[in-house]
């Protein structure tokens, strides 16, 4: 069972990358407490208490009495190397649990190097039928329609 913790609420967008920053660097320190980093002063960090990847998420929740809820996700990139073995799957499985939800929309992006239509994350959408759910013309088909 998964433990929802609200880390900040701002009401102005001034304030916002800032916080997305800090739940970014609470994630990967899952030692400490994650509330520290919405503070003024973050705590003092060891990097050697750091971890590579999380299953933690940052959830961005966007609430107007005027606008539909939306809940925005931050999920890691797919990799096809790390220093630790394990980090490449447990990134795939968890980018893969939340493109195969039905509900959601799919935002892929990748670097200006590389071509979407070849890329993992491009990939995976298509594997698992999320074209139609992609925001944006990202992946193309056989015929070199854009599907998305």
């Amino acid at each position: 069972m998964s433990e929802e913790i609200e880390f900040a609420r701002c009401s102005t967008s001034g304030k916002l990358e800032d916080f997305i920053s800090r739940a970014q660097l609470a994630l990967v320190y899952p030692h400490q407490n994650p509330l520290l980093f919405a503070q003024d002063r973050p705590p003092h960090l060891s990097d050697n208490a750091g971890v590579h990847f999380s299953p933690n998420i940052v959830c961005i929740t966007v609430a107007s009495p005027t606008l539909p809820d939306l809940s925005f996700y931050d999920l890691p990139g797919l990799i096809g190397q790390s220093e630790d073995a394990d980090d490449v799957e447990f990134v795939r499985a968890l980018v893969t649990k939340y493109v195969e939800d039905e509900e959601s929309l799919v935002l892929v992006t990748c670097s200006l190097g590389v071509d979407i239509a070849t890329s993992s994350a491009g990939g995976l959408a298509r594997a698992r039928k999320a074209t139609g759910r992609c925001i944006g013309k990202l992946v193309m088909d056989k015929k070199n329609l854009l599907q998305c």
